[in-house]
């Protein structure tokens, strides 16, 4: 009985040994900073790569992953940020049980990884179905957790959420100008599909938009953000309205001061530039002072204005 019991377990082994040797390696390429591993007493155990984003593994995700390769090489990419192509193996521990490691076939040092803070994109593509000529949509991810832009007439503005190539949007707010009816759906489609974004992907040179529902990706381009210096600035001075209203911008520091006269008299507010325009906080809400004509004001007293500024349909200032 001994005999058979012992028979049958070493053919359970054989087995598993046998099936597992079969297994073909899983290759991968993973992007991350190369660093050492150290064990209690500061000692250097070997080398891991912190991963940029999470990959999977066995079918479990994992952040970072030891790594097997000559050590004079390793040691010349410390600290580094590289991309490491192998094939996955495993390290057998009495306490760890199997621990995946890479066996390196490759290793480069890369650039600092991309990055969509800061930076302002022009819509090229709205998901296969093409933008219209001269009218300017935009992206806009001015600081970590926040997104904004031109939605094709009104300015849009809410939150963001961004984890590896993993993108939420809003829900977004928005001005309320009237636009003609095109440029109206395109708004109302590119806002759409913003909300329904899920990743993204940077195909130098463009930005690809993945959204939950659309067969294409939203297409932009990188837009030169011009500094405050050299957009808003210019404004400063005053800036005249329909019966006796006015803004007047004057600069303290950084930050702006935002004069607005209306039929009930002038009212002050601190601003602050936010790429080419500036942003203030009336009665509690965030709005934004943009350049435009007189037909961009919604107000026929200017129509017939070129550089003006406002902040929505019927709230607007010219120069002559």
């Amino acid at each position: 009985m001994r005999l058979a019991h012992a028979s049958t377990a070493l053919m359970l082994v054989l087995f598993c040994v046998c099936n597992y040797a079969q297994t073909s390696p899983q290759k991968i390429s993973v992007t991350g900073t190369l660093g050492r591993v150290m064990a209690i007493g500061a000692e250097s155990t070997g080398w891991a790569i912190q991963l940029d984003s999470e990959t999977t593994i066995d079918g479990k995700p994992v952040s970072s992953i030891q790594v097997s390769d000559a050590h004079e090489r390793l040691e010349s990419l410390a600290d580094k940020r590289v991309t490491i192509v192998g094939k996955v193996g495993h390290r057998h521990g009495v306490e760890t049980g199997a621990q995946p490691f890479i066996e390196v076939s490759s290793i480069k040092e890369v650039g600092a990884p991309f990055s969509l803070s800061g930076s302002e994109w022009l819509l090229e593509d709205l998901g296969g179905h093409g933008v219209i000529d001269n009218i300017q949509a935009t992206l806009t991810f001015p600081e970590s957790g926040k997104i904004g832009g031109n939605g094709s007439c009104n300015r849009f503005f809410g939150p963001s959420e961004i984890s590896g190539d993993h993108l939420k949007i809003g829900p977004l707010g928005s001005t309320r100008m009237a636009c003609p009816e095109a440029v109206m759906k395109q708004e109302t489609k590119y806002l759409a599909a913003l909300q329904a974004a899920n990743h993204f992907e940077w195909k130098d040179p463009y930005l690809l938009v993945y959204s939950k529902g659309w067969e294409k990706p939203l297409r932009f381009t990188r837009l030169a953000t011009a500094s405050s210096t050299e957009t808003t600035d210019q404004w400063l001075g005053r800036w005249n309205g329909v019966e006796g209203t006015y803004l007047r911008l004057a600069k303290n520091g950084d930050k702006y001061v935002v004069e607005i006269s209306d039929l009930d008299g002038p009212k002050t507010f601190e601003g602050s530039g936010d790429g080419n325009r500036i942003r203030f906080t009336r009665d509690g809400k965030t709005e934004f002072i943009s350049a435009g004509d007189g037909q961009a004001t919604g107000m026929k007293w200017l129509a017939d204005k070129k550089n003006c500024l406002l902040t929505r349909q019927g709230e607007g200032w010219c120069r002559d």
